[in-house]
């Protein structure tokens, strides 16, 4: 069944690319160069909007301080007081490649973007300095999220077919590393995101074309099962189908 919108807001002249919701607005980045803030009580116009740039690759809401959105550009990321969005209140380049994700640890003390090359920046929110780069996947790392209530453990997905659950904080090794390609049925099928519920009891990350679902069990990280969804299809495969790899360096 077709859920019903509650609002559509049109103002982007090119895809949607990135939203991030905070308590009263939603924030939304398209490939035209434009971000745009949404009041959630009216959606015929944007009430704010950040000066022209790349295309918005991703967004994020400060949870702390909800006047603070970050967004990534290209090699940039940026962030901007809503309260005043004539310019950025800063601006770093510290990926090689184009970001296609941004996420912030728990505390917010950390930041993590994903970039084209493959590798993931963790970076200190207070002074803009990496403080550890993660080089897991052999192709471009579309989705990296920090893991909530697992605060040293950062979970990234890319085009190689691989979801890697990494300790950034300690070794940098890949803990868990699920070979995705066994479960989807074509090698072009990449992952594009990785949305995650409050105590991360289950994470789900979305293919191009098919859904795979990973539900971790929280006593014991290495056992999973994988949900495989296609149109009314499904196959259910335990740990046993699945080969979550050894530990791969930083």
């Amino acid at each position: 069944m077709t859920p019903n919108p509650l609002a559509s807001a049109l103002g982007h002249t090119d895809s949607v690319t990135a939203l991030s919701l905070s308590d009263n607005l939603l924030a939304s980045g398209g490939e035209d160069g434009n971000t745009y803030l949404w009041s959630l009580d009216q959606s015929q116009f944007p009430v704010l909007c950040a000066p022209r740039l790349d295309h918005c690759s991703s967004l994020k809401f400060s949870a702390a301080r909800s006047h603070i959105l970050y967004s990534a550009y290209g090699q940039q990321i940026v962030s901007w007081d809503i309260r005043r969005m004539t310019e950025p209140v800063v601006t770093w380049e510290v990926n090689d490649d184009e970001i296609n994700s941004i996420d912030f640890s728990g505390d917010e003390h950390r930041l993590s973007s994903a970039d084209d090359s493959g590798a993931v920046q963790i970076i200190d929110v207070n002074n803009g300095q990496v403080t550890r780069t993660l080089k897991k996947h052999d192709n471009i790392c579309s989705s990296a999220k920090f893991r909530p209530g697992r605060t040293w453990q950062l979970v990234s997905g890319g085009l190689d077919c691989r979801v890697i659950v990494s300790d950034w904080k300690g070794s940098g090794l890949g803990v868990i590393i699920f070979e995705m390609d066994e479960i989807v049925e074509s090698p072009d099928e990449f992952l594009q995101s990785l949305p995650t519920d409050s105590d991360w009891r289950h994470g789900s990350s979305t293919s191009s074309n098919d859904n795979v679902e990973i539900d971790y069990d929280n006593s014991n990280d290495t056992d999973f099962e994988a949900t495989y969804a296609t149109g009314h299809s499904q196959i259910i495969a335990d740990s046993s189908s699945l080969s979550p790899s050894s530990g791969i360096g930083s």
